[in-house]
């Protein structure tokens, strides 16, 4: 399916393993790692009963609630508390468990080995610092009858979907790089004319070749291209699965298709469900 074709795009043996579309795949896996564990400690911590009342972790612990630092702008009178998510180690766990591939073992100097190594590591780094930019300051109200006169905040993972959809931002704007051509073991950018200018940002994503033409068939890539395809026009203009973004412009043809589906449905005591089967015609439109 789909699935299996992503994930046999973006192996380390691939050709398609060092696009953007990896870059994509590597950062989204390093997020929710890193959002997943940090979450995993502070449910653990709460459940455990082990918080602190001031969300301190107790002795020992590898993990439990947040241990960020109270905000500067956080007003004076409202308390820096409860348990929050321990990011710091969800972000310590995911570096350490996905970055392992990368970092154990040799890569040449100037090799292509070493530069999808920095590739991937970069873009792991990229995915765990979209998890940290996401976070969020949440906070309870005490106080008789609702007053809120005294409030307790702490540190709070974002929605995934919002590192997910700022991932999807980068991986838009990622930049294509290589290994600098003097040391050989740093990615340098292909644009940029200042000497200062051609380190690649930090929080954003890099690949090292372009996409194939997802348009078109590539059996030595196992890409089927999207012809043939079958397309929404209900969806918004360019969304996942609407004919203008998947029939990449060869517009597309409608059909109508008769199939056999379970109808009238009946519950016979003890205990099955009995059908008929009936024909259900549907417009089908397929990209050309």
């Amino acid at each position: 399916g789909d699935l299996s074709r992503f994930a046999n795009a973006c192996t380390a043996t691939s050709p398609a393993a060092v696009t953007r579309e990896a870059a994509f795949a590597h950062a989204i896996t390093a997020a929710g790692v890193s959002h997943a564990v940090a979450r995993a400690c502070r449910q653990a911590a709460v459940d455990s009963d082990e918080a602190g009342r001031d969300g301190s972790r107790p002795a020992g612990a590898a993990c439990g609630c947040s241990t960020a630092l109270r905000p500067n702008n956080l007003p004076r009178d409202w308390l820096w508390g409860g348990c929050g998510d321990d990011l710091l180690f969800g972000y310590t766990f995911a570096r350490t468990f996905v970055d392992a591939r990368e970092t154990e073992g040799s890569h040449p100097r100037r090799s292509d080995r070493l530069a999808r190594a920095l590739m991937n590591l970069h873009n792991n780094e990229a995915g765990r610092r979209a998890v940290f930019n996401a976070a969020e300051v949440a906070c309870k109200c005490h106080g008789l009858s609702g007053s809120c006169s005294l409030r307790t905040c702490w540190q709070q993972l974002g929605q995934f979907s919002r590192t997910g959809d700022r991932l999807l931002t980068l991986y838009t704007a990622a930049e294509r790089v290589r290994l600098d051509a003097r040391r050989g073991t740093k990615l340098r950018r292909l644009r940029g004319r200042r000497r200062g200018s051609r380190k690649p940002d930090g929080a954003g994503l890099v690949f090292l070749t372009e996409s194939p033409d997802y348009c078109l068939p590539d059996s030595n890539r196992g890409l089927p291209g999207t012809r043939g395809r079958r397309c929404w026009l209900d969806r918004p203009n360019g969304g996942p699965h609407s004919c203008l973004s998947l029939c990449c412009g060869r517009g597309f043809e409608s059909r109508l298709f008769t199939t056999a589906e379970k109808c009238d449905c009946r519950f016979k005591w003890c205990c099955r469900v009995r059908c008929d089967w009936c024909p259900v015609t549907r417009l089908v439109h397929l990209c050309k």
